[in-house]
């Protein structure tokens, strides 16, 4: 074994060197290699955190502008899953529902809006998530809510939310309160019902003034031109109530003028039109004559109906009316024409004595109130 530890010859040294000196070449070379790899190997994860990391500051900052974005909406909004629940929600519907709680988007959305465990159902509560999962289509529902502030009438709009493969996977749902508003309608459709009845009725008997008189009058001739009936139109005046005025005062008149119409709307058909022209004067329309004897006995019935005693006091004056009659189409085939001759008929009662019913051009058509 003394061999071995003598010194090598220099050749064996140099085939030594040779073996080992490119072994260490390769093995440095490797190492710088994986080194790199490495190294590069880093720098992709670091950039691709980096990517992810702007990736969620970018989602976060879009999270947050959509929420500043809905949460500009004034009404309570929501965006619900297929399975009732709330994906995402504003501050309106926080507020609204008095739920502060942000994490009130773990709840659904009938557990949010009326404390319910189950969805709405029935046909006065039906489901605006399950309407739109039928259709398709945007919908618009109108629910009764029960409140601390009573029962409260609200309109529920809901859209539907489309993914990639144009599948339904959420829906937009906004509430609003309509109660005040339906409130203030009616209101105004109160106001406005008010409004045309003055506009159409006479403020003192609340009977049709001569606007709606003559739109009904128009409509009976057009109706009578095609059906071929006659139309009559009765101008009546009253007589004496200047007298009474005079005497009585116009309070007393106008009490007079109050029963006068009760009379003759009890004198007619409900068919038929009653209206004030003004002062003493009345206007009657019947449509659907079976004939001219008919016409005769409203006259007559209205006559007698209208002829009483009016006694005050120390003053007494008879009270009776005077009728023109007209007859479409045998005495004019115009509205303007009918009233004409019918109020041509009444003067000429007023003539003759008055208390007395005329026919525009029947004059056997008389008959007269002692």
């Amino acid at each position: 074994m003394q061999w071995l530890l003598s010194p090598l010859p220099t050749y064996s040294l140099i085939i030594v060197l040779l073996i080992a000196v490119p072994a260490i070449f390769w093995v440095r070379k490797q190492a710088a290699e994986k080194s790199r790899q490495l190294a590069d190997k880093n720098q992709l994860l670091e950039n691709k955190l980096r990517d992810k990391q702007n990736l969620e500051a970018v989602l976060e900052e879009r999270n947050h502008f959509l929420q500043s974005v809905i949460d500009g909406v004034s009404d309570p909004l929501m965006v619900i899953g297929l399975d009732y629940q709330i994906l995402q929600i504003n501050k309106a519907a926080q507020d609204g529902y008095g739920e502060s709680d942000p994490d009130a988007v773990t709840l659904t959305c009938h557990q949010l809006s009326h404390a319910s465990p189950h969805p709405c159902n029935g046909e006065d509560h039906v489901c605006p998530l399950l309407e739109v999962k039928e259709t398709a289509q945007p919908v618009t529902l109108i629910h009764h809510h029960e409140t601390s502030e009573g029962r409260r009438i609200v309109e529920l709009k809901a859209s539907p939310l489309f993914d990639s493969n144009n599948e339904i996977y959420a829906v937009i749902e906004v509430v609003r309160d309509i109660t005040d508003r339906l409130q203030i309608e009616e209101l105004l459709n109160e106001k406005e019902k008010r409004l045309h009845h003055l506009a159409h009725h006479d403020p003192l008997t609340h009977l049709p003034n001569r606007l709606m008189f003559d739109d009904r009058l128009k409509q009976a001739l057009s109706k009578a031109r095609r059906s071929h009936r006659q139309v009559a139109l009765f101008f009546l005046d009253l007589d004496h109530l200047k007298a009474v005025n005079d005497n009585l005062g116009h309070d007393y008149g106008d009490l007079l003028l109050i029963d006068v119409a009760k009379r003759l709307r009890q004198c007619v058909r409900e068919s038929d039109t009653v209206a004030r022209m003004g002062g003493d004067e009345f206007l009657i329309l019947l449509e659907e004559i079976d004939s001219l004897e008919m016409i005769e006995s409203t006259a007559k019935r209205i006559c007698s109906a209208l002829t009483h005693e009016l006694r005050k006091g120390d003053f007494t004056q008879k009270i009776s009316a005077s009728i023109g009659i007209s007859i479409f189409p045998e005495d004019a085939t115009t509205a303007q024409e009918m009233m004409k001759n019918a109020d041509l008929a009444m003067y000429r009662v007023k003539k003759s004595g008055k208390a007395n019913y005329q026919f525009y051009s029947a004059p056997q058509g008389r008959f007269l109130f002692e």
